[in-house]
C-alpha cells in the first residue's frame, strides 16, 4: 500500500547526491502505480570529491547543504517543513491546471493557412490528444519551416491528431511512431556493440538512417536538444540522446543505467524559486553578510530587500565588491609559494589587492590569460573548457487568457525564433504569490539557443555566440511580438495591448562543457569520458596558492556542481 524510502549512509539522516537517481526512479515507479511514498527526514549531501573526478571520496566528511545554504533541511522539524512546502507547490500546480480546465468543445481551433497548390482543410472537430484535464502542451508549425501555420494541442497519440497539420501523411505516421517510443532500431547490431555504435553517431542520423524518419519529422525534432544541450540534434550524440530519454530507443538496453529512460514525463520538476537560482545566490550572500537583508529562511528570501551598500562594508568579516573585473592574478615574483597579487579594474582605474589564498571561479578558459606563471600544459587543458550560448527571454503579459482559451501552458516551436514558449511555473513561496487567474499578469518564459545546423557542436556554439554578439534588442523584440501573435492570436492575444515588458537575458558563454580537440567532441556525458580526456579535471588542479572552481571544473553546468567544485577548491587550499 505504500513505498517506504529507506536511506542508509555514513551519517544518519543524510541523502547522498549520488543516490538521488535511484530514489527518483523508485518514486517515479511508485507514482505510476499510484502508491504513496513515505520519506524519512533527510538532508541533501555533497561530498568533498565531485563525481566527475571519479566518484565520491568517502574518506572525507560529507558536506551538508545546510552548512552552505542556511535554509536547507536541518533536522526533523525543518525536514517536515520542507516536505510540506514541496507538497504545497505540487498541490497548487494541480489546482493551476484543474481550475482553468476547458471542455474540449470550447477550445478555439486553429485553421491552417493555405498550403501552396491546395486549400484549407476543415478545422478538427475536437482535440482528442489530451494530456489530462486542464492546460496542455502544444506544438506550433510555422509557415517558414513547414509551409503553413498550425497549432496542435495535447499529446500526439495517433495520426488523426495531426490530420490538419502541414506534415505529409508519411511524416505524420513517422512522428506518431517516434513519439510512441515503443521500439528501437538496432536489432542488426550486436548487443555489446550498440553503445559504441550510438556514441559515434549523431541523433539526427540515428532517426534518419536507423529509424527511417521522414525529413519533415527531422525538422520537428531538429531543435529538440537545444533547450538543454545548446546544439541541434545533428551535433548531439545518439548515445547521449538515449541516456537523456529522447524518443526512438524504446526498450533499448545498453547495459548501463540511463539517466532518464525511466523518467516521469507527466510531472515536471518545478521545485525552484520564482526567480530561479538567483535566490540561491541571495541565500548565500545573506548567510555570509547577515546585515545585507532581513529574514532567515527560504520563505522570505524572494521578497527580502537587499541593501547593496552593506556588501563592501569595511567592518564586515566578508566583503563582496561588485563592478570589479579581475585582469591579473599572479604570485608575487612568480614564486608559487608567495601570496597572490590580484589586479582588477573599477571605475576605469586598476587597483591591486594581495591575498594569501585565491579561488578562481570564473570562466576557466580565460584563466590562462590572467595567470601568466601557470604551466603550458595546464593552460592548454583550461583552454578546452568551452561554453554554450543561451537566451532566456522573459515577457510580462497583462493576462494569460489567450493561453487558457487555447488550452495550452507550453508550446514547442521547432522552426521559430524562440523554440520554446511557456507560462512561468506556478510557484508561490512566502509573501510571493504566483498568478492564479487568467485575468492576472504573468511572466512568459521563452528559450532561444542560436546555432547553425550542419556544423559540429563546437562550431554551433561559436556560431551562436557570433549571433548573440551581432543581434540587437530590436531584433529580439520584433521576433517576440511576431511569434507570440502567430501562436496566440486565435486565443485573443494582441501584442500591442498585452505585452507589458520584455527582458532578454543573453549568455554568449552560458552552459559549461569540456571539449576534446583531438576528436572535436563535447563532453555531454562527462562521467563516461576516459580519465586522460577529462581536460577540465587536469586544468582545475591547484597551482601555488590558487585553486580553480566553477561548473567548468565539472563539465556540468548545474548548481550542485558549482557547490561541489567550490568546496573542493577551498579544501585544496587548507
Amino acid at each position: 500500500t505504500s513505498v517506504r524510502v529507506i536511506i542508509q549512509s555514513a551519517e544518519s539522516g543524510l541523502l547522498p547526491v549520488m543516490t538521488r537517481p535511484i530514489v527518483q526512479a523508485a518514486c517515479q515507479r511508485a507514482r505510476r502505480l499510484d502508491i504513496p511514498i513515505i520519506f524519512p527526514p533527510f538532508t541533501l549531501v555533497c561530498h568533498a570529491s565531485a563525481k566527475p573526478r571519479g566518484g565520491y571520496n568517502r574518506s572525507k566528511p560529507p558536506v551538508k547543504f545546510a552548512d552552505i545554504l542556511p535554509t536547507s533541511i536541518q533536522g526533523l522539524a525543518r525536514a517536515s517543513r520542507a516536505v510540506r512546502h514541496e507538497q504545497s507547490i505540487r498541490i497548487e500546480t494541480s489546482e493551476y491546471v484543474r481550475r482553468h480546465e476547458k471542455p474540449l468543445s470550447d477550445l478555439p481551433r486553429r485553421t491552417p493557412k493555405p498550403v501552396a497548390g491546395g486549400s484549407n482543410p476543415p478545422a478538427p472537430a475536437n482535440f482528442k490528444h489530451q494530456r489530462g484535464p486542464g492546460l496542455h502542451r502544444g506544438l506550433f508549425f510555422d509557415e517558414g519551416t513547414f509551409g503553413s501555420e498550425y497549432l496542435t494541442v495535447g499529446d500526439i497519440n495517433d495520426q488523426s491528431d495531426l490530420e490538419h497539420s502541414p506534415l505529409s501523411a508519411k511524416a505524420r505516421a513517422d512522428l506518431v511512431r517516434l513519439l510512441e517510443d515503443d521500439r528501437h532500431y538496432l536489432h542488426d547490431i550486436p548487443d555489446d556493440q550498440r553503445g559504441a555504435y550510438l556514441e559515434n553517431m549523431d541523433y539526427q542520423t540515428y532517426l534518419k538512417d536507423c529509424a527511417g524518419m521522414d525529413d519533415e519529422v527531422l525538422k520537428v525534432m531538429l531543435s529538440s536538444a537545444r533547450n538543454v544541450w545548446a546544439v541541434n540534434i545533428d551535433a548531439y550524440p545518439a548515445r547521449a540522446a538515449w541516456n537523456s530519454g529522447y524518443p526512438g530507443f524504446g526498450d533499448l538496453d545498453l547495459g548501463v543505467e540511463s539517466y532518464d529512460r525511466e523518467g516521469d514525463q507527466e510531472e515536471p520538476n518545478i521545485f525552484h524559486f520564482p526567480d530561479g537560482n538567483a535566490s540561491v545566490a541571495r541565500l548565500l550572500v545573506r548567510k555570509l553578510i547577515p546585515a545585507v537583508a532581513t529574514g532567515d529562511n527560504m520563505e522570505d528570501i524572494v521578497t527580502a530587500h537587499f541593501d547593496y551598500s552593506r556588501l563592501d562594508d569595511a567592518k564586515s568579516s566578508v566583503r563582496i565588491r561588485l563592478n570589479s573585473t579581475v585582469v591579473r592574478a599572479q604570485h608575487a615574483n612568480d614564486k608559487l609559494s608567495n601570496p597572490v597579487k590580484i589586479t582588477y579594474l573599477r571605475d576605469g582605474k586598476a587597483r591591486v589587492v594581495e591575498a594569501g589564498k585565491v579561488v578562481m571561479a570564473c570562466y576557466n578558459a580565460i584563466i590562462p590569460r590572467l595567470c601568466p606563471e601557470m604551466s603550458k600544459s595546464q593552460k592548454s587543458a583550461l583552454s578546452n573548457c568551452v561554453r554554450a550560448p543561451l537566451v532566456y527571454t522573459n515577457v510580462l503579459i497583462r493576462d494569460w487568457s489567450s493561453f487558457a482559451k487555447l488550452g495550452i501552458y507550453r508550446v514547442n516551436c521547432p522552426g521559430s525564433y524562440h523554440h520554446g514558449v511557456s507560462l512561468d511555473f506556478p510557484v508561490s513561496i512566502g509573501e510571493y504569490q504566483c498568478a492564479r487567474s487568467p485575468d492576472e499578469p504573468i511572466v512568459l518564459h521563452l528559450t532561444r539557443v542560436p546555432g547553425e545546423p550542419g556544423k559540429s557542436a563546437r562550431e554551433q556554439f561559436a556560431a551562436g555566440q557570433r549571433d548573440l554578439l551581432a543581434t540587437s534588442f530590436e531584433t529580439f523584440e520584433r521576433n517576440i511580438r511576431d511569434q507570440l501573435s502567430r501562436i496566440l492570436a486565435p486565443g485573443g492575444f494582441d501584442a500591442a495591448r498585452d505585452i507589458a515588458a520584455i527582458t532578454v537575458n543573453r549568455w554568449p558563454h552560458g552552459y559549461a562543457y569540456g571539449y576534446d580537440p583531438e576528436t572535436d567532441r563535447i563532453a555531454f556525458e562527462p562521467d563516461s569520458w576516459p580519465e586522460e580526456k577529462r581536460h577540465w579535471v587536469t586544468g582545475s588542479r591547484p597551482f601555488g596558492n590558487i585553486s580553480i572552481a566553477s561548473t567548468d571544473a565539472a563539465s556540468n553546468a548545474m548548481t550542485e556542481s558549482a557547490i561541489e567544485e567550490a568546496y573542493r577548491a577551498v579544501n585544496e587550499l587548507t
